[in-house]
């Protein structure tokens, strides 16, 4: 197998989405997200790709339609950018 055979820096972002019908940290918020890090030295940062998401649907009552499409692709945008 030569190098270009088994590049992993071409493979696909994977992005993981929970909809929750309850707030799995207890903290108030309407998305959690959740990436991989080194346990031992956080401050390194490791980017494998995968991001996990959890959206919490009862936050979403008494926000429109529209405002809760904009808060979703925010999340989506935000994670692209880090």
């Amino acid at each position: 197998m030569n190098s270009k055979e088994n590049d992993s820096s071409k493979l696909p972002n994977l992005y993981v989405l929970t909809i929750t019908n309850y707030d799995i940290l207890g903290q108030g918020g309407m998305i959690y997200t959740n990436q991989n890090q080194y346990v031992e030295v956080p401050e390194i940062e490791y980017d494998d790709g995968v991001c996990f998401v959890y959206f919490y649907k009862g936050e979403l009552r008494g926000i429109p339609e529209t405002d809760r499409n904009n808060v979703l692709e925010g999340s989506i945008h935000n994670e692209k950018r880090k």
